[in-house]
């Protein structure tokens, strides 16, 4: 399954939320009741302004339907200050 962030920092102009660097961005995807670590492929980032103003996408297989997984993403630079996130989905 093909997932993806991007972060919106600034909320009043949507464009300058390009300024964000992803280049040492680690990200892991946990099985929230296995505690299992997904394996990611397929990583990418840009900032081309193309749809949004910044993307962050990944390949995860193996999820499965009703499942809660946790996601943490580290080391974001965010206007020059390093930031880290963590949020968590599930396929219904």
């Amino acid at each position: 399954s093909k997932l993806s962030f991007s972060i919106f920092d600034n909320q009043t102009d949507y464009w300058l939320n390009k300024n964000i660097d992803y280049s040492n961005t680690v990200v892991t995807v946990k099985d929230r009741y296995s505690g299992a670590e997904m394996q990611l492929t397929d990583v990418k980032f840009d900032n081309r302004n193309i749809g949004l103003a910044n993307n962050f996408e990944f390949k995860v297989d193996s999820l499965k339907q009703n499942t809660l997984y946790d996601v943490h993403v580290s080391n974001v630079s965010v206007n020059g200050v390093v930031r880290d996130y963590d949020y968590q989905f599930s396929i219904k």
